[in-house]
């Protein structure tokens, strides 16, 4: 595959299939750095097992998959993905846990356990106004 300094996503001629029904056939795709993606269509048209092939989850069965230059099975940067799965709309409000609070487990693994993040993410915004 040609490397591309700004793609987030590269796949190239990807093709799975469930036993002997084909689900995806050479797909190709390039998705840029900062962009977002949407994937629509009928139940059955192959989004949920697109995504699992990004995400690793299956196995690539035919073509390339990179993510950030690097093949999704040697993939190992996950905090630099996110996505929102489909059952979104049905998220319990009652969730004890603010929308900061959970963005902010992602630095987690990087600040330690007992960084104050509000304090880290003020400094750092003062820095880049300053």
């Amino acid at each position: 595959m040609e490397q591309d300094q700004h793609a987030a996503i590269r796949m190239n001629q990807v093709s799975f299939r469930y036993d002997h029904r084909n689900v995806l056939e050479n797909i190709s795709l390039t998705v840029n750095k900062g962009a977002f993606l949407g994937l629509v269509g009928p139940n059955g048209s192959g989004k949920s097992t697109l995504i699992k092939l990004l995400l690793g989850l299956l196995p690539i069965q035919k073509g390339q998959i990179e993510l950030f230059g690097k093949k999704v099975s040697k993939f190992r940067d996950w905090d630099k993905v996110g996505f929102v799965s489909q059952k979104a709309n049905s998220f319990n409000s009652g969730f004890p846990a603010t929308v900061f609070e959970v963005v902010s487990m992602a630095y987690t693994g990087r600040l330690g356990c007992f960084v104050f993040l509000r304090r880290c993410i003020n400094n750092k915004f003062k820095r880049q106004l300053s």
